[in-house]
C-alpha cells in the first residue's frame, strides 16, 4: 500500500480515538475510493507478474520445441503440472521466484544452443595459434542516448579502453572518450555501425581490438577468453543465442520491426539468388575480437560495411554473407554471449531473446 494511503488511515484512526472526528463527518466515500484505487493497483501488479510468469513458460517451452529437446520439454511440463494444481493466489505469490526459475531454464537452452553451434561449426583456421598479439584495445560505440556507458568490472592494465560517441555528456574513469563526427550524415544506427565494423580504420594504433556493444558490460578477463577460443582466424565471435540461419533472423527482424520490411526482404532475396545457403550459421555481433592488420579481415569488414550502409542497418543480417562472399572463416566460442564469465548484458529494458 502507498505510504500516503497508510498515513491517511492512521490519521483517521487517531482522530476517531481523540474524538475530533464525529461519525457523521466520517469520509466513507473517500476511504472506499482510496481502497478501490489501492486494490486496482494491487490487481494490476499481480496481473503483470502473472503475465511475466506465463510468458516465461511459453518462451522456454517454445524454445525447447524448436530445438527438439525432449528432456527439457518434459521438465517444463512437469513444473507446469505442479503449478496448475496450486491455488491461483499461491501462484501469484510465487510468481517472482518462478519467473527466475523459468529464466534459468531459458538461459540453459541458450547455453545448449551455443554449444550445439560450436560443435556444428567447422573453421578452416587450423593453426591453433592465438593471433591476437601486440597492442590491444577494448572499445564500444554509443550514439545518441541509446545506451549508458558501462564501466568494466575488471580492468586489464594491458588493454586500453575506448568509447566512440557523439554524446558529449558521457564521462568515465576507465574509458577514453572519443567524440566522433558525422561527416557522411549517417543515421544514428549506421554511424555507430560504421565505427563498430571498420575497427582497423578508427583504431589504427592498435594491433587488435575487442568490440563490445553498449548493452554489454565487461566482467572478466577478456584476454583469457581470447587465449581459450582463438584458433588462428583474425576474427573471434560468439554464436547467436538461438538462431543459426540468417533467413530466420530476417523473419525475427521483420516481426520485431527492427528495420524496413521491404529492405530486409529485398536483401534476403538477393542473398538467396546469389546462392547464400540456409542454416549457414549466425553469430551475435555484440562482441567481436579482430586482428587489425590482416588483409582478408579488412576486406571482409569493408564488404560488411557496404552491406549495412546500402541495405539493412541490421548488421547481423550481413556479417555471415560478407564472410561467405570472401571465403572467410572466423573462430567461434561455445558461450552464451549475454551471460558468461567474461561479459554480460546490462540493458534492462529488453531481454536478449
Amino acid at each position: 500500500m502507498d505510504k500516503k494511503s497508510v498515513q491517511i488511515l492512521n490519521n483517521l484512526q487517531n482522530n476517531l480515538r481523540k474524538g475530533s472526528l464525529s461519525i457523521e463527518k466520517f469520509p466513507i466515500d473517500d476511504v472506499l475510493a482510496m481502497v478501490k484505487m489501492e486494490y486496482d493497483l494491487w490487481l494490476t501488479e499481480k496481473k503483470n507478474q502473472l503475465e511475466e510468469y506465463m510468458n516465461a513458460y511459453a518462451l522456454s517451452l517454445s524454445l525447447a520445441v524448436d530445438k527438439k529437446d525432449m528432456e527439457q520439454i518434459g521438465s517444463i511440463l512437469g513444473e507446469l503440472e505442479i503449478d496448475l494444481h496450486n491455488a491461483s493466489i499461491e501462484v501469484l505469490e510465487r510468481a517472482e521466484r518462478l519467473e527466475k526459475t523459468k529464466d534459468c531454464a531459458v538461459v540453459n537452452l541458450f547455453i545448449k544452443n551455443a554449444s550445439d553451434a560450436y560443435n556444428r561449426y567447422s573453421s578452416s583456421s587450423i593453426s591453433g595459434e592465438n593471433v591476437f598479439e601486440g597492442k590491444g584495445v577494448v572499445y564500444t560505440v554509443i550514439t545518441g542516448n541509446y545506451d549508458q556507458l558501462l564501466e568494466p568490472l575488471e580492468v586489464d592494465e594491458n588493454l586500453d579502453y575506448v568509447c566512440f560517441t557523439n554524446n558529449t555528456e558521457l564521462s568515465s574513469e576507465v574509458w577514453d572518450i572519443r567524440v566522433i563526427e558525422n561527416i557522411e550524415e549517417l543515421d544514428q544506427v549506421r554511424l555507430a555501425r560504421k565505427h563498430k565494423i571498420l575497427c582497423y580504420e578508427y583504431l589504427k594504433e592498435y594491433d587488435y581490438s575487442i568490440y563490445v556493444d553498449g548493452k554489454i558490460q565487461v566482467i572478466g578477463n577478456l584476454r583469457k577468453y581470447i587465449e581459450k577460443y582463438s584458433k588462428g582466424s583474425p576474427m573471434l565471435c560468439f554464436p547467436h543465442f538461438v538462431r543459426s540461419c540468417v533467413y530466420e533472423e530476417s523473419y525475427a527482424c521483420i516481426q520485431y520491426k527492427k528495420d524496413d520490411v521491404t529492405i530486409i526482404q529485398k536483401q534476403m532475396a538477393e542473398y538467396n539468388q546469389e546462392g547464400y545457403p540456409i542454416n549457414n550459421g549466425l553469430i551475435d555481433s555484440a562482441c567481436l575480437v579482430r586482428q587489425h592488420h590482416d588483409p582478408m579481415l579488412q576486406k571482409v569488414m569493408t564488404c560488411w560495411w557496404n552491406e549495412v550502409k546500402y541495405k539493412s542497418r541490421r548488421d547481423q543480417l550481413s556479417i555471415g554473407y560478407a564472410c561467405w562472399k570472401n571465403n572467410f572463416s572466423y573462430d567461434l566460442s561455445d558461450l552464451f554471449i549475454y551471460r558468461n564469465e567474461y561479459i554480460c548484458k546490462r540493458r534492462d529494458r529488453e531481454k536478449p531473446y
